[in-house]
């Protein structure tokens, strides 16, 4: 009889535990225990070790997803070594489909502790969702599903991975990364944690919004706060099946996330940035000046704080500040800009937005922008007479 021991990680799948990567052996293999049990894994029903690929390579990380194939769901395990992705079929040992199905060769997992399943299917067209697996490697932020196969998600984030940009992932601890699912309101967040830069801990933190398959950042530590950089993300139900987050910092401290009105004592500083726009029907060869900026927002009630505004021409570092008044009393917010404020001219212009609050529990829901504008004729058109 073998003795089963250094295991490098576990998955409860297909109603057994699986165990990967064997320290004491082939890294490459997995052995599973028999149906509906945790520690049996002798017997016809278990214990046989399926390999995936033929190098004695360490597996990374595993999970389950579930498809549905001409009116039948399986079970699906995605398996990833640091540079390559296997799939395994099948419900049972009889029909699972060995030697597992190589996805790619060049794609892995390189930070085990980001792959996760979605809790509910990702929408690739409307009525048509599929669950999927998504996972972390040094390239870019990928998933996977049995229709459309193994896709890069990140092209949106892809300055993270860009390792010319000096807060770009910090390839010598990407392993440190982890990443979680924070379910609220209806809506399926995952939060990806990943240090950045020279640092060795997780300091950056990154959603991806699976209904609005949209990214965006949080900062739970501005310049002059406390580190409140999240580290590990869980997902816990309490007796009526209600779901609550927790993330866990790097000093002991446990932080429940969506609930109060600031970061553990930090500000929440909210900013959006405006991708630079061409006013006059996209011509580069036009100068265009605002004159006039509004910007619908949900009213704010508690705050005292503006919003800090800054329009940029012509991908400048620096801009001209003005303000916008949030509060509002039981109806919509729509503030504009003072008049006397002069915006710069240009080819080019952005905006940026920013209110920072420790008082309101959503601090800041701008709706949409409005302006104005006026053309002005480029600097080489000289009138004539």
């Amino acid at each position: 009889q073998r003795q089963i021991q250094g295991y490098k990680f576990s998955i409860n799948a297909k109603n057994r535990l699986m165990l990967f990567s064997d320290q004491n052996g082939e890294k490459n293999s997995m052995i599973p225990s028999q149906l509906n049990t945790l520690n049996v894994f002798n017997g016809s029903d278990a214990g046989s070790r399926i390999f995936f690929g033929q190098d004695n390579i360490d597996l990374e990380a595993a999970i389950e997803i579930f498809a549905r194939f001409t009116g039948n769901l399986q079970s699906i395990i995605v398996v990833c070594q640091k540079s390559s992705t296997y799939l395994l079929f099948g419900n049972t040992p009889e029909d699972w489909k060995v030697p597992a199905m190589p996805v790619s060769s060049e794609i892995g997992c390189s930070a085990p502790l980001t792959m996760k399943a979605s809790p509910i299917g990702f929408e690739f067209s409307p009525l048509n969702t599929k669950q999927v697996a998504i996972w972390l490697h040094s390239t870019g932020v990928y998933m996977y599903d049995p229709d459309n196969g193994l896709n890069l998600i990140s092209n949106d984030i892809k300055d993270v991975f860009d390792q010319r940009k000096s807060n770009a992932i910090n390839l010598s601890a990407i392993d440190e990364s982890s990443a979680g699912w924070n379910i609220f309101n209806g809506d399926y967040f995952y939060h990806l944690l990943y240090p950045s830069g020279s640092a060795t801990d997780c300091d950056k933190e990154t959603i991806f919004d699976l209904r609005r398959q949209k990214w965006y950042t949080i900062d739970r530590t501005k310049a002059s706060g406390t580190n409140k950089d999240l580290q590990v993300i869980a997902e816990v139900k309490d007796a009526k099946g209600v779901n609550y987050t927790y993330g866990a910092e790097d000093i002991g401290h446990v932080q429940r996330l969506n609930n109060g009105t600031d970061f553990d004592g930090n500000d929440i500083v909210a900013n959006l940035r405006i991708a630079d726009i061409a006013f006059e029907k996209g011509s580069t060869l036009l100068v265009t000046q605002p004159t006039f900026v509004q910007m619908p927002m949900v009213a704010k009630n508690s705050t005292s704080s503006n919003v800090i505004c800054t329009h940029f021409v012509n991908q400048k570092t620096a801009g001209v500040d003005f303000t916008l008044e949030p509060a509002k009393t039981d109806e919509l917010a729509i503030p504009s800009m003072k008049q006397g404020t002069n915006l710069d001219s240009g080819v080019f212009h952005s905006f940026a937005a920013s209110l920072t609050t420790n008082d309101e529990t959503t601090p800041f829901e701008p709706l949409f922008m409005s302006l104005k504008y006026i053309t002005k004729p480029p600097k080489w058109i000289k009138s004539v007479d």
